[in-house]
């Protein structure tokens, strides 16, 4: 008979536990991954000879980019990976703050997509991508934040 406040298995107990956390462990490789997409095609776009400036851009993978795009997704990514690495908390609060800055982004370069302002080279395809990445960074980092309290937070 169990006398613990929860019964063995339950999500309530993994939470507790240090070791049975499982949902940061799959947020981190969420927010690696999506780090991994961005260092592939910002270093896609700046192999390719993309110029560094311009409203048009090039298409680079499965989107457009110029050289300052291909650039802050080169950082962005490296950044994301360098998070999942360190892990803990750390990786939910970069995740969590990508997440803004990418729907933000999405938000901002939608204003500008058919202007003169549009120095990152943005199309609608740019923007549907950078909501649904922030999308996924925002799940991640919500979710894989660790309980307070946990030996493995500190």
């Amino acid at each position: 008979m169990e006398t613990d406040a929860y019964p063995s298995g339950s999500f309530a107990r993994m939470a507790d536990d240090p070791g049975g956390y499982w949902m940061g462990t799959v947020c981190r490789v969420g927010g690696a991954l999506c780090g991994l997409l961005l260092l592939v095609f910002g270093v896609v776009g700046l192999l390719s000879g993309v110029p560094f400036s311009g409203i048009s851009g090039d298409k680079v993978m499965f989107l457009r980019a110029n050289g300052l795009l291909s650039l802050l997704s080169v950082a962005v990514g490296l950044l994301l990976i360098a998070a999942a690495v360190i892990g803990r908390n750390i990786s939910a609060a970069v995740n969590s703050g990508v997440a803004v800055v990418m729907l933000l982004s999405g938000l901002v370069n939608l204003t500008l997509i058919r202007t003169d302002l549009n120095f990152l080279a943005f199309t609608m395809g740019n923007i549907i991508f950078s909501f649904l990445v922030g999308v996924v960074l925002l799940t991640c980092g919500l979710y894989g934040r660790l309980p307070a309290g946990n030996a493995v937070s500190h």
